[in-house]
């Protein structure tokens, strides 16, 4: 399905009126927006999917951002490094850093 910047406008603006109304809760749109976010992002893991890049880039944030622990971090690279020395070369995800 297509849709064209007059009908994206339009959309916006009626969400817009429907909260300048009082007719929609920005707080729960805002969570359900995150809920919605949290569900695509953790459930499609495909290394040639769509999503893949943002993905990447979430989990770089997350680790430039210190939200996980050290040890927490040594664990993945550890499962990573299994991974690695146990794969065969000719499944190898080639864009894979």
């Amino acid at each position: 399905m297509t849709v064209t910047r007059t009908q994206l406008v339009d959309e916006v603006m009626t969400v817009a009126g429907d909260i300048a109304d009082g007719r929609l809760d920005p707080a729960a749109l805002e969570r359900r927006a995150a809920e919605a976010c949290t569900d695509l992002m953790t459930t499609t893991f495909d290394p040639h999917g769509p999503i893949r890049e943002a993905q990447v880039a979430v989990a770089r944030g997350v680790l430039a951002a210190g939200w996980l622990t050290a040890d927490e971090v040594a664990e993945w690279a550890a499962v990573l490094r299994r991974a690695e020395a146990t794969a065969d070369p000719a499944d190898s995800d080639s864009d894979r850093p």
